[in-house]
């Protein structure tokens, strides 16, 4: 007896997206591939977005801890829908591993039908897709809120998932993904600051230092070179126009702004539509590098990683300089601290000013791990224990 034809859903994005996926020949009922995730594939993309898995990840894991829940997790992917990174605990974990809902499965509409990653990745929005709603039957056990996240130069950067057991529910994900996302932008915009001038402004002053702030980069001559969202729609910038220069955009001569000692000090500007903004202008120096050593066996000091987390924190400084007196060192590192306080960016830069810079980065969160996969690959399993299991 022939399977009754799905009834395909009311939503127009998503029965779009469910006939795209049937267009590519993909059955609602398609098995999950012997080997889903690939490890080489995935080495290879955290180290092509390092810099957003940098500063993504302590974002992402506050944000899951903001969900207290244990049937949901948060997913970050690349722009491909390669899932980099996901954080999440309880059986809910491993129940999403079994449809490959994990770092280094591809999760665009081509591989795993409908789904927020990949249909996100589409339409290039926020997309919620729920139970039913997704086009493998495997997958329906889950609700999914995906939304892009925006490289400050403008275009997308990546994805940041959401996704929880249908039973479950999460009241304003959305806006906490949306606001994640945002947070993210902010932290990678931010990280480019130096060597060129930041300009932060507001229609209104107190605004100013907050989350709904705008913010701009410029080069030295005045043309813009990333904005946030805020900054976008105060200057009526759409999502794939050319950034302006400054004097495109405001009514003021770029050299003169330069000239004013008042670095840091609000003013006004007024845009080119006639709006009258506060800003506050910070020219950041371009952090000094010092020299290599040319001795193979010297403690690195040269153009090293540690030079990116100088800015001007006093304990920090410390900690950097103890860093840098154990950098050729082949001695293990522990590296302690709160969740958010940049435990990872450090050992980055630890590992680019070693001996070992070369040699890939390896990132392993063990709590995203459950215990018996890593009992596994310690002590072997046996082959047929799970879909494509070999003898270890």
């Amino acid at each position: 007896m022939s399977r009754p034809d799905p009834v395909p859903p009311r939503d127009p994005l998503i029965r779009s997206s469910w006939t795209r996926c049937a267009e590519q020949g993909l059955a609602t009922d398609s098995p999950l591939g012997s080997e889903p995730v690939d490890r080489a594939l995935l080495a290879e993309r955290l180290e092509a977005n390092a810099r957003l898995v940098t500063y993504a990840q302590p974002i992402i894991e506050h944000l899951h801890g903001q969900l207290d829940h244990d049937a949901s997790m948060v997913l970050l992917a690349d722009r491909e829908g390669l899932i980099l990174r996901a954080v999440g605990d309880g059986s809910f974990v491993s129940r999403a591993q079994r449809v490959a809902l994990m770092p280094g499965a591809g999760w665009a509409e081509a591989q795993m039908g409908t789904n927020a990653i990949g249909t996100a990745i589409h339409e290039s929005r926020t997309v919620s897709v729920m139970a039913d709603e997704h086009y493998l039957e495997r997958n329906r056990f889950l609700t999914c809120i995906a939304t892009p996240i925006h490289a400050p130069s403008g275009g997308m950067l990546g994805i940041l998932d959401l996704s929880s057991d249908v039973r479950v529910s999460l009241p304003h994900a959305r806006a906490l993904l949306h606001s994640t996302a945002e947070m993210i932008e902010h932290r990678l915009l931010e990280s480019m600051g130096d060597g060129h001038v930041s300009m932060h402004f507001s229609p209104y002053p107190e605004m100013l230092g907050s989350p709904l702030e705008a913010i701009a980069v410029f080069d030295e001559a005045g043309q813009m070179l990333a904005c946030n969202r805020n900054a976008r729609q105060q200057l009526g910038l759409r999502g794939l126009d050319a950034l302006p220069s400054f004097e495109a955009s405001f009514d003021a001569e770029w050299r003169r702004l330069l000239a004013s000692p008042a670095d840091g000090q609000p003013l006004e500007l007024r845009t080119r539509q006639g709006r009258w903004l506060t800003a506050q202008v910070r020219l950041r120096a371009a952090p000094r590098r010092r020299p290599r050593s040319l001795s193979a066996t010297a403690p690195v000091q040269g153009n090293d990683g540690f030079d990116e987390l100088e800015h001007g924190d006093a304990r920090m400084r410390i900690a950097v300089d103890r860093a840098r007196k154990i950098a050729d060192r082949n001695i293990p590192l522990l590296i302690q601290g709160e969740t958010g306080s940049g435990k990872e960016w450090f050992a980055r830069a630890f590992h680019r000013s070693s001996p070992r810079r070369d040699a890939p980065w390896v990132a392993v969160n063990c709590a995203s791990i459950p215990a018996t996969l890593i009992e596994a690959e310690l002590f072997g399993y046996a082959p047929g224990a799970f879909t494509g299991a070999r003898a270890r």
